[in-house]
């Protein structure tokens, strides 16, 4: 016996309470189409198609903002040593190491330049993946149960 038997026979129990028998029949009436509705609910779920994603490209994007982050402490980490160096530089008072941490800046802020271009580059052609999203979620839906479905919520269309 499943929940919604048991639920509408309880509720059926209670009606007995109940003394005006309009309100009684009405009340048990209500009950029965409720139990017809949640029965036809329950079919209705059996004949819905689930589809499983398997491709790991959410997993893949989480994977690669970890190691941009990381990669992006890292080189926050040698900008700090090399700032760290100037300073002994300076306090020492020694030319070799200023020389040596300015070229090291240099080089770093070439790296840094060149990074941010790589970055910008991969968002935009990122971004331009997004130009169409109606295309995209009405192709993702094409052949489901839910292609219609998508299509209504996407072109603000209702097909029946």
């Amino acid at each position: 016996v499943d929940v919604s038997t048991r639920l509408s026979d309880a509720l059926v129990k209670v009606t007995v309470n109940i003394t005006n028998t309009t309100i009684r029949n009405t009340a048990r009436k209500l009950i029965n189409d409720i139990r017809l509705e949640a029965d036809k609910a329950h079919d209705y779920l059996d004949t819905v198609k689930v589809e499983e994603t398997t491709d790991g490209d959410l997993d893949n994007i989480f994977d690669y903002e970890y190691f941009r982050w990381m990669i992006t402490i890292v080189i926050f980490s040698l900008y700090i040593f090399i700032f760290l160096l100037s300073l002994i530089g300076l306090l020492v008072r020694s030319k070799g190491t200023l020389i040596t941490s300015t070229t090291v800046a240099i080089v770093c802020s070439l790296f840094i330049w060149l990074a941010t271009g790589f970055y910008l580059s991969i968002s935009v052609a990122a971004g331009d993946l997004c130009t169409d999203p109606d295309s995209y979620f009405i192709g993702l839906a094409r052949g489901s149960t839910a292609q219609v479905t998508v299509a209504a919520y996407v072109k603000c269309t209702d097909p029946s």
